[in-house]
């Protein structure tokens, strides 16, 4: 199962998360705050895990098994999850330098 920790104070990110919410299953994805326990638990947000400029400008994270994802390639990752977005399974052989400036 995988965990999307999203930026709790973001009100896009919060409406992004119910929208994948309703369109995942409950099997699926779970959803965590960047800053809340689950995260620190996890070491998230430990400098190991990310580099500083990704601290800084990641609003949002998919651990998949061990590995963490960020940005745009967490989206892509967890909308090719939802229900009528399988498509962007295409998607993930992109190097995501193209996708993220």
């Amino acid at each position: 199962m995988d965990i999307l920790f999203i930026d709790a104070e973001c009100p896009l990110c919060n409406r992004a998360a119910l929208f994948l919410a309703r369109r995942t299953g409950a099997k699926e994805i779970q959803f965590a705050s960047l800053t809340g326990r689950t995260a620190r638990e996890m070491g998230v947000r430990s400098e190991s895990d990310l580099g500083e400029s990704q601290l800084e400008s990641s609003s949002v994270a998919l651990m998949h098994g061990q590995q963490l994802f960020f940005r745009t390639e967490a989206v892509i990752m967890a909308l090719s999850r939802a229900h009528g977005f399988r498509f962007l399974r295409r998607w993930m052989w992109l190097p995501w330098r193209w996708l993220d400036p």
